[in-house]
């Protein structure tokens, strides 16, 4: 298993990559636990039907911060007539090595409709916001929609880690 790691350089300027249209009902809001848990547990199970395996409980883990480990995240929401539903989750950790998006989760159900790349969005302003040169993502090359977005996403592949 090989993982690819992605960069994206960030700078002053803002490109009209990153002004993505999201879909009208649909809002992102910062993650403040343990007020979001249950949302981070719904959005863990629905999206994780169907695809590699990962418990709500090592998702939640992700999301606390640690000595060495600020972590930040935002969740993507849709509006539904029984109220809203979460629909996506961007983190970003930040170490001594620099700003990484060790999570981000989207709801099969709403795949390629922009709520990943407004997530991403989100993640690389708060990078900017902080006075980050760089922000890294790294992903599985056998998830291969992944290694897809993100060079779409304006990220550039950086190289490959061997985790052996």
């Amino acid at each position: 298993m090989t993982v690819l790691r992605f960069v994206r350089e960030l700078s002053a300027a803002v490109s009209a990559q990153e002004e993505p249209t999201p879909a009208a009902d649909v809002a992102i809001t910062p993650v403040v636990m343990p007020r979001d848990r249950a949302a981070v547990v719904c959005l863990a199970e629905e999206a994780r039907e169907g695809t590699v395996s990962f418990s709500a409980q090592g998702l939640l883990a992700e999301l606390e911060s640690r000595d060495g480990r600020q972590v930040s995240a935002w969740m993507a929401w849709r509006s539904a007539t029984l109220g809203p539903r979460p629909i996506g989750i961007v983190m970003v950790a930040e170490t001594d090595a620099g700003l990484s998006i060790p999570w981000l989760l989207v709801d099969p159900d709403v795949r390629r409709q922009g709520v990943a790349r407004t997530l991403v969005t989100t993640a690389v302003r708060h990078a900017r916001s902080i006075g980050a040169p760089r922000i890294t993502a790294d992903t599985l090359d056998s998830w291969v929609e992944s290694g897809a977005f993100w060079p779409a996403a304006g990220f550039s592949l950086a190289g490959t880690i061997d985790p052996e």
